[in-house]
């Protein structure tokens, strides 16, 4: 039996001010770890106050339908009309849901013919192309 877990997806945005901003920055360290430059901010926040993270849309069930069971999301990523993308790791597919959470269409399958894919590691967004390609004829 495939042991199912549920990952809660949530897209949260963060309050963009307060109305109270302080004029000057945060206090911020910068190291570099090889070829990699690490920034934190030590104090201080970018809106001047504590931001508060609020939930916008939530999707996946403990028990229920299969579209809303997720085993191990890889990446998940949002278009241009907020259609949200789950990349599954586990179950090998990316399922898209509108800009309120209800499920649209599933993307790939497992296995290795057209429309299969063989152990998938991430996914990424693709820009479409700005104009239809027709076949001459």
């Amino acid at each position: 039996m495939r042991k199912v877990w549920l990952a809660a997806l949530s897209v949260t945005w963060a309050a963009c001010g307060t109305g109270t901003e302080v004029a000057r920055g945060p206090e911020v360290v910068t190291d570099t770890i090889g070829n990699t430059i690490v920034v934190r901010t030590v104090s201080g926040s970018q809106w001047g106050a504590d931001a508060t993270l609020v939930p916008e849309l939530s999707i996946g069930e403990m028990d229920g339908p299969d579209e809303y069971l997720f085993g191990s999301i890889a990446s998940v990523a949002v278009d241009d009309d907020r259609n949200v993308y789950v990349f599954d790791q586990q179950a090998q597919n990316v399922r898209i849901y509108d800009p309120e959470g209800g499920y649209m269409r599933t993307l790939g399958r497992p296995g290795q013919g057209p429309g299969e894919w063989h152990h998938p590691t991430r996914s990424s967004k693709l820009k479409r192309s700005p104009k239809k390609e027709t076949a001459p004829g």
